[in-house]
């Protein structure tokens, strides 16, 4: 599918379409979600007219545009006749059952779109009831969000039923609503017939512990549910009754059973049957007053679940006592990525318990130990622990609330100036003065991703913006207040093309050290790389940056500074991470209709297609694409792949023309098996692909 321009929320977009009618066929995707300029009922009449006339435009968000009923009509109208729209977003629209309704029925006759937010509206039982009929009548539809509106029992119960008839919906998300335990019974029955929906969220919908009883008694026939979220709903003891239904079900991988007044005795029992479920891979039971029994019940039905790669223990009552079971599970579960202990009494020997296996497994990326009254000391075996550590991938270490005072916080952010993953560091609450603002800056300055490090109730927090010491801030700090000499990495200089201008080294962080979430909403430089023989994109406004995928194309034209259409241009260089990876000379013309990339991001597929991240010969590069490639491979959730599994992926990769002998893919296989068996689990996997990527 060729993907055109994307205008983003800061392109007026009630004017653009009164101007141009949509008739632009290089449109792709319309974000018209304007705070303070909403379209309102009247705006409808233009938009509805464009999407009915246009062609090419896939994706459209018309989220909190006070629209109401009013407006829903002609948008309805534009559905039945438009066959090219795939996703729309009507959410916090005030839309009440008249408009529902209406957008109900023109599904049933449009079989095009694919995805549909109806998110914060009123839609209540008559929508339900009318929305039921469209899952039983169209074929397009895959996700559906009716989070937050106000339907209830009937309305529920006629979309559970649908839920039988339906086989082509994959999301479902009726969170925070109020089906009650005779939705909740319906939505069980719809369960056991259908063998398509993979992600249902029935979050905070009263069910009670008779509707949660149905909900798990269903998934002993279900094969096709991946996603449970039930959170915030008093199932009680029907946690037993899902720890039995698991027992058979080796389908579902992540059950979120947050704040649902679980009691230890219930958890006892559902770990004792969790050990014979092979396929949960995400388990959240936080918020629930469980204590050390009942997590560590299910932290020691879990210890031979090497699949297992999220958990979260927040505010379950734990001590020290469960947290050596708990951190058994990093020695036992190779594959755990993510591990979230706040609001829990660890204390220091607690935190001496959880470093002790931190630096004999490979990294986290994820870590939470907020308020766990770690201390000091604490602090002190986690930054420990961190400095072991050979390779750091961590994205997410959150650490607020716990007094670790200066001189422990120095040695974590020491530790954690060798990562070069970090997006979230939260050291709020510390006890922490001025002393360590040149290793927080440090911090930030290695970690691009990492946009500020959030400091409240720090002696420091006072003068910085909004609590957090910002990255563009830290290079200044570091530079002017510290005396600190900063530069760009040798690598953009060193790295660039022949004949191609260098980019000057910025007295701020360049636009490259933004995440790339911060980009979701940025102005229309935003762009994408047309992938032609000839043509490269380069914003019109940006001639030197551009987001992809978390790293950048660094650009100059040949005919001068400025960047327009027409123009000539050569590509340098690439930033993945830390590292700048140079790119193939491309040299064409700048054209302003890119075709690949929406939103900024990369559309390319993982192997044969990216040229950002994969080197030469198309081997994965960075922890994001190795995790998710693994994942991917390992079909049955087991946590490692079978040697013969991996044969046949590593035959596919480029070898420059030379076909791999077994023998020599048994030699590689047996040099990076450290466990001497014939699996490959994902640091081992990690080292192979790393070490092919250097050839």
């Amino acid at each position: 599918m060729t993907v055109g321009r994307v205008l983003q929320p800061n392109d007026n977009g009630k004017k653009y379409l009164e101007k141009y009618g949509l008739t632009d066929d290089s449109i792709a995707s319309l974000n018209l979600f304007l705070d303070g300029e909403a379209i309102k009922a009247e705006g409808m009449l233009e938009v509805s007219k464009g999407i009915a006339e246009n062609w090419s435009l896939t994706n459209l968000e018309l989220r909190k545009n006070e629209i109401c009923s009013q407006g829903v009509a002609p948008l309805a109208q534009a559905l039945k006749v438009n066959k090219h729209l795939l996703s729309l977003g009507v959410g916090r629209n005030k839309l009440c059952n008249a408009g529902g309704i209406q957008l109900a029925e023109a599904l049933r006759v449009n079989q095009t779109l694919q995805v549909i937010d109806l998110e914060w509206n009123d839609l209540r039982d008559e929508f339900g009831i009318a929305m039921g009929k469209t899952i039983e009548e169209n074929n397009s539809l895959t996700e559906i969000s009716m989070e937050r509106n106000k339907i209830q029992k009937d309305g529920i119960s006629a979309i559970g039923a649908a839920l039988a008839m339906n086989h082509k919906l994959k999301s479902l998300n009726l969170g925070w609503n109020r089906a009650k335990v005779v939705g909740a019974i319906a939505l069980a029955d719809g369960l056991r017939e259908n063998d398509h929906l993979v992600s249902l969220n029935i979050a905070m919908n009263h069910i009670g512990q008779e509707g949660a009883f149905s909900i798990a008694a269903s998934l002993a026939d279900n094969t096709a549910l991946q996603s449970l979220n039930i959170q915030n709903n008093r199932i009680s003891d029907a946690l037993i009754m899902f720890g039995e239904s698991l027992k058979v079900n080796h389908t579902l991988r992540e059950l979120n059973i947050e704040s649902c007044s679980l009691s230890s005795d219930a958890c006892v029992l559902f770990g004792n049957a969790l050990s014979a479920n092979s396929s949960l891979m995400s388990l959240n039971i936080a918020r629930n007053a469980v204590g050390d029994e009942g997590v560590a019940a299910i932290a020691e039905s879990l210890k031979a679940r090497t699949a297992i790669r999220f958990l979260d223990f927040s505010e379950t009552g734990m001590t020290r006592v469960a947290m050596k079971p708990v951190s058994e599970l990093l020695e036992s579960c190779p594959n755990l990525q993510t591990l979230l202990l706040e609001d829990n009494e660890l204390g220091v020997e607690g935190a001496r318990q959880l470093a002790d296996k931190l630096q004999q497994r490979p990294p986290l990326t994820s870590l939470n130990l907020s308020r766990t009254k770690i201390g000091p000391t604490g602090t002190r075996f986690i930054a420990d622990a961190l400095r072991r550590t050979k390779i750091l991938y961590y994205r997410n270490l959150q650490l607020a609330g716990n007094e670790s005072g200066c001189e422990p916080c120095v040695l974590l952010c020491k530790a954690l100036s060798r990562c070069t993953s970090l997006q979230s560091f939260d050291l709020s609450d510390n006890g922490i003065g001025e002393v360590v603002l040149e290793s927080l800056c440090q911090v930030l300055v290695a970690n691009e991703q990492l946009p500020y490090i959030y400091l409240k109730g720090n002696g420091i927090a006072v003068e910085l913006t909004s609590n957090a010491l910002y990255r563009t801030d830290a290079i200044g700090i570091l530079t002017t207040i510290l005396g600190i000499p900063w530069s760009p990495p040798a690598d953009e200089v060193s790295n660039c093309q022949e004949g191609a201008p260098a980019p000057a080294a910025p007295s701020a962080p360049p636009a490259q050290h933004i995440p790339s979430s911060n980009f979701a909403s940025a102005s229309v430089s935003t762009g994408s790389i047309d992938h032609g023989p000839e043509d490269i994109y380069v914003p019109s406004s940006k001639s030197a940056l551009r987001p992809i995928r978390g790293g950048q194309i660094y650009a100059d034209t040949t005919s001068g500074t400025g960047a327009s259409a027409g123009s000539t241009v050569k590509m340098i260089q690439v930033s993945q991470g830390s590292k700048m990876i140079p790119a193939n000379e491309r040299i064409g013309r700048i054209t302003t209709n890119p075709t690949r990339v929406v939103g900024g991001y990369d559309a390319c597929s993982s192997y044969q297609n990216s040229f950002l991240e994969n080197n030469i010969n198309e081997l994965l590069l960075t922890d994001d694409q190795l995790r998710k490639e693994f994942n991917r491979l390992d079909r049955n959730g087991n946590g490692y792949l079978e040697e013969e599994e991996f044969r046949a992926v590593f035959k596919s990769f480029d070898n420059f023309g030379v076909v791999p002998t077994d023998a020599e893919f048994k030699n590689i296989v047996r040099k990076h098996n450290t466990r001497d068996d014939s699996r490959i689990y994902y640091d081992e996997y990690c080292i192979i692909m790393l070490g092919l990527a250097r050839r």
